[in-house]
Parts: structure tokens; C-alpha cells; sequence
């Protein structure tokens, strides 16, 4: 594999790439103008996300608990979250990647969804997809409030308006549940609050604009997945502040990103995981092309404190830099033929250099692509410690991955077939180690969209064997997986209904440590939201049959539950 890498690389090291997720042909807020033909690619709303075919969330426990994002059966690890573009990574997580399950995602207006590798776009960490959340400006103020099952509350309220060439956003709510026991045999509940503020400021002048986003977000959350004796209190919090200059051809962005995590047990600390990640990035569109430069400083830092009859102590503090270029472009040859190809450069402290790229064709609905795509281990991986004898491997090598793609779409339908192969995947087995195999992922995914009657249908369906090199199926990861929704508009108000179903699947057992079988898992959820008079209230009704379920195994979720609410904008 590592040869015909080689040859692929190079042929697309003299080309150009398509567009990246932070370089637009238009004024950069509006993301939708530059959709990639070539690849698979998904415009949704932040609840649509985990409708949308070959994703999988998959939550340990209700809200607040951890999350996996898994894309195309790839590892969680190998899916990259972005903030308008810009990579969000807490390198103090074993994982490195940003826990979704933490974010209520306040002042994030729609999620750009790209599957596959997208290193070529977006660097490190992008092997098997990308996940881009959009902020902007929403022009509307309101104040709301819902109530919900298990003592849930949110209060939330957004001021937004203009001066003169300033446009302004101010959104902050809280939230807290009183949850129930994430351990399946618990009979205590398990608490999360959450408290959010974010600032959006937009000065635009002409074809100038200078934007400013702050985000402060911070959650409390229970932890007794092991027992109800064995009680952990998490504190998580993330900070995010991004200052973004663009033009129609220029865009100059530096962020500065803070992940902050607290474990308490019997008000003894356990341990502190810090990570920061500062970027800088410039882009330069020149017709069909665009150049750009990225530089990236991940800091992290872990502290664990253990008590008890081994008292253990271990303090680890690492940093990476990480130089990137880029040549990208999408061509329109002629009328419905676009061609997309280039190439991405990274310099990575440690690993030294990496190529990446990617080369698409799109032919009246029908569209070829082959990307490539990498992983480097994460700071925790080759530097983390623990007292029960783990300590990290800092001699692992990054994974690669290469991906072949073809699809077809329409008015109402999106099908895609692919094909993954992965060559030294990080695995663990007491400690990091690199599978020395090649394993290979394959799968189709269809999203299908129709009118019947006034009742709209979003169906959307993906089966994916996603094998390890010795030809097991991953864990936690079903081959069939499909999600229905209904909807329907009558008057004022719209009526959906939800059919979510997880096939068959392999996890661990927390007990023994062994592979089990996961039965299939189906289950319904009901909306209703009435919309007049600039007042909006909504309610619902989840796994309406009660299922017992665990996702993944030793975890509980959420039985049958309501929630009701209300906004009313100014």
C-alpha cells in the first residue's frame, strides 16, 4: 500500500486540491457558497447531525457524558472537530479530539459534514472526516426557557443587533438535569450542569470584514460507570477566542483554543488534564486557486493525583508545533464537469514531513474521488502516565489512510461507495501500540429526500464493514445502521417523528474485559414546534417505547422522556 501511496502523492503533490473547509470564493461567513462536488459533503442543523448516514455519536450516558464521533466506521480518533474552519483538539484527552457531548453549541448556526480522509484540507488528525461547526450572526434576539424529564431546566437568552457597521451577538444560557445512574446497576443519579456565553462581533466595511468570536463554556457532570462507590466529579471547561480578517481573496484567522479538565474524588483531586492549542492561518485566492499557510502549537498537561494504599503522583507537560502549506483549486472544465486536485505540505515536530492530497471529478451527478490522510499520535499517547503501571509510547508512528470514493446524486437521492485502507493504526493493548497490518474499512451510504403527500422524508442508511487487520469487526461499531425522520406542516405547526435504528454490533464487556455481541437496538422519537408571531414553542417526546439500551456497553441511556419549551424573539 505504502508504495502505490507514494505514486498517488506524488501525482497529486504537482496538482492542485479542492477548496479548503477555511477558504471561500465569497465572503467567508457564507460557507454554503463553495460546496465541494467532488467528495461527499453535508450542509445540516446542529440537531440533524446524528441523522446523517455513516455518522455515528456514540455517548457514554446521557448528556455530558463522553462522546465518540465515529465517520465512515473510522475511529473517533481519526475525526476532526473545527471551529469555522480551524481545528479544535484537547491533546490532553488519550484521543486528542474535542468531546461533543460537552458542547450545547450556542451561537453555532449550522455544521459543514466532510467524509473521508480531509488531511489534504485540514491537516493532522483529519483520516477519516471533518466536522466543521459555523457560527454567525444570527440577527435575532429572544429569550426562552424548557423544562424536561428528570428535573431538567434551561434557561437561555441572545441579544443581537447593529451599530452602525457593527453587527453584534450576545448569547448565554444554563442548563442542569438531574440525570440518572450512567452505571446500569446504580440506583444513584448522576448530575450535569452546564453554563455557555458567546460573543460574536462583525465589523464589515465594504469587502473588509473583521470578525471576533469568545466562547466560555463550562459543564459539571457525575462520573459512575464503575459503581455508585466509586463516585468521580468532573469539571470540564472550554475556552475558545477567534479573531478572523477576510476579504473576496484574503482570509488571516489566529485562534487560540483551551480545554480545561478536573476529576474530583471524595473532594481529593485525581487529576488535571490542560491542553492549548494556538493557530495562525493565511490564505490567498488567485482566481481558481487558492495558497494558504497554517501554523499550529498544541500545549498539554497532565497532572494525576491518586490517594489511597498506592499513592501515585505524575506530572507531564508536552508541546508540538505543526507548519502546513497548501495549493488548492476547483475547476469548472465545463458545464456540469468539475475537477478538484492539490496537495497539502506539514512539518511536524517529531515526525518530521508529511504529504497529503486529494483528486475528485464530478460529471453530470456522478463523482470519483481519491484522498489521503493521516493521524499523529497525540501528546497523551506518547507521554501519558497512570499508577496501575501504563506509561505512553513515544516511539509511535502517525496512521495513514487512503480512501477511494464513488457516488451518484440527484434531487432526491445521495448514494456513495467507498473503500479505506489503514496502515499503522494505533491500537492498545495495555499500552499505544502500531498495528504492523494494513486493515480496510468498505461500505455504501445513501441519503434519500422526498415529498409524499405533504409529508417530507429524510431517510438516511449506511452499511459498513469496518474491519480490524486480523479481519475482526471493530468494536462499537454497527454494520447497519438507519435513521427515518417524518415530517409534516399543518397551519403553524410541524409534526416529525423519528425512527433510529443500530444494527448488531461487538463490545466489551466492563466487567470481564471480554468481546460480547450487542443486540440490534431500535428506537421512536416524536416533535411538535408551533411557530407564529414571533413566538416559537416546541415539545417532544423520546424513545417513546422505553427502551433499555446501553451505547456503548456498560453505559445506560435515557428511558422514555419529554421535553417542552419556548422562545419568544424580539
Amino acid at each position: 500500500m505504502k508504495n502505490n501511496n507514494n505514486k498517488i502523492l506524488a501525482a497529486l503533490c504537482v496538482a492542485f486540491l479542492m477548496t479548503p473547509a477555511y477558504a471561500l470564493e465569497q465572503v467567508i461567513y457564507v460557507y454554503a457558497d463553495r460546496t465541494p462536488l467532488t467528495h461527499s459533503y453535508e450542509i445540516v442543523e446542529v440537531d440533524e447531525l446524528e441523522d446523517v448516514s455513516s455518522i455515528d455519536i456514540l455517548s457514554s450516558g446521557p448528556k455530558g457524558q463522553m462522546s465518540s464521533l465515529y465517520i465512515r466506521g473510522a475511529d473517533s480518533d481519526q475525526s476532526l472537530i473545527a471551529l469555522n474552519g480551524i481545528a479544535i483538539k484537547d491533546h490532553s484527552s488519550p484521543g486528542g479530539t474535542d468531546d461533543l457531548g460537552q458542547h450545547n453549541f450556542t451561537g453555532i448556526s449550522s455544521v459543514e459534514i466532510y467524509k473521508g480522509p480531509m488531511s489534504s484540507l485540514f491537516g493532522a488528525n483529519a483520516a477519516g472526516g471533518v466536522v466543521n461547526l459555523v457560527s454567525d450572526i444570527t440577527g435575532r434576539s429572544y429569550i426562552g426557557s424548557s423544562l424536561g424529564s428528570n428535573n431538567s431546566v434551561l434557561a437561555e437568552t441572545q441579544l443581537s443587533g447593529s451599530i452602525k457597521n457593527l453587527e453584534y451577538t450576545l448569547s448565554v444560557d444554563g442548563e442542569q438535569t438531574d440525570g440518572i445512574s450512567v452505571y446500569p446497576d446504580g440506583e444513584e443519579t448522576d448530575p450535569y450542569e452546564n453554563k455557555n456565553v458567546n460573543l460574536n462581533l462583525l465589523y464589515s466595511n465594504n469587502y473588509n470584514n473583521l470578525r471576533l468570536i469568545h466562547i466560555d463554556e463550562t459543564n459539571y457532570s457525575n462520573l459512575d460507570s464503575q459503581g455508585d462507590t466509586l463516585n468521580y466529579t468532573s469539571k470540564w471547561n472550554w475556552k475558545n477566542t477567534q479573531l478572523d480578517y477576510n476579504n473576496d481573496t484574503t482570509r488571516v484567522t489566529v485562534n487560540n483554543s483551551t480545554h480545561n479538565r478536573i476529576y474530583v474524588k471524595d473532594d481529593i483531586l485525581e487529576g488535571q488534564y490542560d491542553s492549548k492549542v494556538n493557530t495562525a492561518y493565511v490564505s490567498k485566492q488567485i482566481e481558481d486557486v487558492i495558497v494558504g499557510a497554517e501554523v499550529e502549537k498544541i500545549d498539554a498537561e497532565f497532572l494525576l493525583n491518586t490517594g489511597g494504599l498506592y499513592p501515585y503522583t505524575s506530572s507531564v507537560d508536552k508541546t508540538r508545533t505543526t507548519k502546513g502549506l497548501f495549493l488548492n483549486s476547483n475547476s469548472v472544465v465545463k458545464k456540469n464537469v468539475v475537477l478538484s486536485s492539490g496537495a497539502r505540505y506539514d512539518s511536524i515536530d517529531g515526525f518530521g514531513e508529511k504529504t497529503t492530497g486529494r483528486l475528485g471529478l464530478f460529471v453530470k451527478g456522478i463523482r470519483a474521488s481519491v484522498a489521503t490522510g493521516y493521524r499523529v499520535p497525540t501528546l497523551y499517547e506518547m507521554y501519558g502516565q497512570d499508577n496501575y503501571g501504563f506509561n505512553g509510547n513515544p516511539n509511535l508512528l502517525e496512521e495513514d489512510t487512503i480512501s477511494y470514493e464513488v457516488g451518484y446524486e440527484n434531487n432526491i437521492s445521495n448514494t456513495a461507495l467507498f473503500v479505506i485502507e489503514e496502515d499503522n493504526a494505533i491500537i492498545y493493548n495495555g499500552s499505544y501500540v502500531n498495528d504492523t497490518s494494513t486493515s480496510y474499512t468498505k461500505g455504501i451510504e445513501n441519503k434519500l429526500t422526498y415529498e409524499l403527500k405533504g409529508v417530507y422524508i429524510v431517510n438516511s442508511v449506511s452499511v459498513i464493514n469496518a474491519e480490524q487487520s486480523n479481519g475482526d469487526q471493530k468494536l462499537r461499531r454497527p454494520k447497519v445502521t438507519n435513521n427515518l425522520k417524518l415530517y409534516r406542516l399543518v397551519n403553524d405547526v410541524v409534526y416529525s417523528f423519528d425512527v433510529n435504528y443500530y444494527g448488531k454490533h461487538k463490545d466489551i464487556d466492563s466487567i470481564t474485559f471480554r468481546t460480547i455481541d450487542i443486540d440490534a437496538i431500535i428506537t421512536f422519537d416524536t416533535e411538535l414546534t408551533y411557530e407564529k408571531d414571533n413566538w416559537e414553542l416546541f415539545a417532544g417526546i423520546y424513545n417513546i417505547s422505553n427502551e433499555t439500551y446501553q451505547r456503548p456497553n456498560g453505559y445506560s441511556q435515557l428511558g422514555r422522556n419529554a421535553m417542552m419549551g419556548f422562545r419568544r424573539y424580539f
